[in-house]
């Protein structure tokens, strides 16, 4: 084979390590340690719903109406 063919082959697969290593939601459970016997950790319930932001207004806002005529079209340069 040649030079370039096996360097090819060797970043291919470096490239696709780094993707799967990357991959979002993919965290190994050993990263959690799962907690012991011995501690007693208090449980909070998370919010059901985020916090409320201000609401959208019930209307869109104006726009801006179009031009009553049209613009003149622009002047021809003589040839």
């Amino acid at each position: 084979m040649n030079r370039n063919v096996i360097i090819g082959i060797i970043v291919l697969a470096i490239v696709i390590l780094a993707v799967i290593f990357f991959m979002p939601g993919t965290q190994q459970e050993a990263e959690q340690p799962a907690p012991s016997a011995t501690e007693t950790t208090p449980t909070q319930p998370a919010p059901a719903e985020p916090a409320p932001t201000t609401p959208a207004p019930a209307e869109p806002a104006p726009t801006t109406p179009a031009p009553a005529e049209p613009a003149p079209a622009p002047a021809q340069p003589a040839q």
